[in-house]
């Protein structure tokens, strides 16, 4: 591994659970599925704070006006798509408490899957306080390790991770741990995504094979 020394997961897999329950890097411990582990009001809350509008902005979903979107447009929506291993969300905690930060978490990580096109996309929201640490890279990382080299074989062979191509901050951060894990730009997808926030935008779309991850130390 490169943005870790070590990486711990449960391997077994069960109809309710297909991915691991945890996954543990040298910083941050993945817990899924999201509602399992983190409460509606605490989830809202964090989505509502002074971040909120931060990470909304390049995000499919705004920063919720309400409880009642928090759990109807987000909350349900992540574990319908858990249950029906579409989409895999995981909230991130931080290992070493954080002084002066208000939440359990520091943020949410999840992996869409076209099972038909043996494929997978990254998304990620994470709070301000907590940028500049490469946890970004980190975490996918440790998806992207789960995803290929699980002994179940899921059949996953690429995953991607497509920012908006405004999102210049993403961009740089993705171009970075993409080119350190032997990924590359596979090129910009014009009108791939509709935000909630922005509207339709252009992607920057990075893409990694089993084989070209599996081969990064070579």
């Amino acid at each position: 591994m490169i943005y870790t020394d070590e990486l711990y997961y449960e391997k077994s897999v069960t109809t309710e659970n297909t991915f691991p329950n945890n996954i543990e890097t040298d910083n941050l411990i993945l817990k899924g599925p999201v509602h399992n582990n983190w409460s509606l009001g605490d989830f809202h809350q964090f989505q509502t704070d002074d971040c909120g509008d931060d990470m909304a902005e390049y995000n499919l979903f705004v920063n919720p006006p309400t409880l009642a979107y928090t759990k109807n447009k987000m909350y349900d929506y992540m574990a319908e798509k858990w249950n029906k291993m579409e989409e895999m969300y995981y909230v991130i905690e931080e290992k070493d408490t954080r002084e002066n930060y208000p939440h359990k978490y520091i943020g949410l990580i999840g992996l869409n899957c076209e099972w038909d096109l043996k494929s997978g996309e990254i998304v990620i929201w994470l709070h301000r306080k907590v940028w500049g640490n490469e946890y970004f890279a980190e975490a996918t990382e440790a998806l992207f390790e789960v995803t290929f080299n699980h002994p179940i074989d899921y059949g996953i062979e690429l995953i991607s991770v497509v920012p908006s191509s405004n999102n210049k901050k993403s961009i740089k951060a993705t171009k970075k741990f993409m080119s350190k894990l032997n990924g590359d730009l596979d090129g910009v997808i014009r009108n791939y995504f509709i935000f909630d926030g922005i509207g339709i935008q252009d992607c920057h779309r990075y893409s990694i094979t089993e084989k070209e991850f599996n081969d990064r130390f070579s």
